[in-house]
């Protein structure tokens, strides 16, 4: 049995990398999270609250870090040689 408090740092952590953008550590940390997931979770009414807040900031992330690559792809996608438009 795992406890919700890794599950916490493990989204913590997550969090992190994401922002590092540290490709390394989130390989690590999916690996991690695999284990988890085979695991029986334990957790009591605090530390749920803690997993799920982490999960919102997570979410929130993950949701800028794809807006941001959709603009990357867009502006590479352009033909650079020609003048920016807007």
């Amino acid at each position: 049995m795992t406890t919700g408090q890794a599950v916490a740092d493990l989204l913590g952590e997550t969090i992190t990398a994401l922002a590092l953008l540290d490709l390394d550590s989130l390989q690590a940390l999916e690996k991690r999270a695999a284990m988890l997931a085979r695991s029986n979770l334990v957790a009591d009414a605090a530390c749920m609250d803690l997993i799920r807040t982490k999960g919102r900031v997570l979410e929130v992330v993950l949701g800028y870090s794809e807006s941001n690559l959709n603009s990357l792809n867009r502006l590479y996608g352009r033909d650079t040689r020609g003048p920016w438009q807007v």
